[in-house]
């Protein structure tokens, strides 16, 4: 670093006494030296500073990073839980519930080994001109749209040992099946339905012919 010359060089000719003059140049000494060291302390301060940041400064990262990484991910999993659909366990509907719809020829009857000792039979064509006999499951609810497993559990009362049903779901088209059965409650079938989200209907129906007697289904996920 330099240091200007102190004033009083200028008047160096017309100094008398040498002895001031060299007390006055190594008080300049010392003040320049006194600068130096503030210089440099200065500057230590300065540098310390700067390491104090740099080694901190990748840890404030790091966590920085760390916690963005764990926001994204709850919200991530937190949207994926509010926008995705709660799993379906399986629901059972009676078929003599109040809010199912008969029609035609289908009645309730009491039956022994039913699950609520009711079943709906004389479903399908049973040629007596009361018309068709049918029997609506309405308000089958499921959290999204999609194929679900349909279980109907079925008997014959009068014992036939086959009977044909053509099941129709709201969300898709018709399955039509003959199923195997007597009069010993109750007989199981399973079928694939597609749903829409929401309320459902599923219709027990057979135009052609005899139905099984429905006792319940079981609505769940394949």
């Amino acid at each position: 670093m330099t240091v200007d010359p102190p004033e009083w060089l200028d008047v160096l000719p017309y100094a008398d006494d040498l002895d001031e003059f060299a007390r006055r140049y190594r008080g300049s000494r010392r003040a320049a030296r006194r600068q130096h060291a503030v210089v440099l302390v200065a500057a230590l301060v300065v540098a310390a500073a700067v390491l104090l940041v740099v080694w901190a400064l990748p840890k404030h990262r790091g966590m920085h990073v760390a916690g963005g990484t764990n926001a994204a991910q709850g919200n991530t999993a937190q949207g994926n839980t509010a926008q995705s659909a709660a799993p379906l366990t399986p629901v059972t509907y009676q078929a003599d519930a109040p809010a199912n719809t008969l029609f035609g020829t289908a009645h309730t009857r009491p039956y022994p080994g039913a699950s609520d000792g009711v079943i709906v039979q004389t479903i399908g064509n049973w040629g007596n001109g009361v018309g068709e006999g049918a029997l609506r499951f309405n308000n089958v609810v499921v959290p999204g749209a999609g194929t679900y497993a349909l279980t109907f559990f079925y008997v014959n009362p009068n014992n036939e040992p086959t009977r044909s049903v053509i099941i129709t779901a709201s969300g898709s088209g018709s399955v039509s099946l003959t199923v195997a059965g007597s009069a010993a409650c109750c007989s199981a079938q399973q079928v694939r339905v597609d749903l829409n989200r929401g309320p459902n209907s599923i219709t027990f129906s057979n135009p052609a012919g005899h139905a099984p007697a429905i006792d319940r289904i079981v609505v769940g996920p394949l």
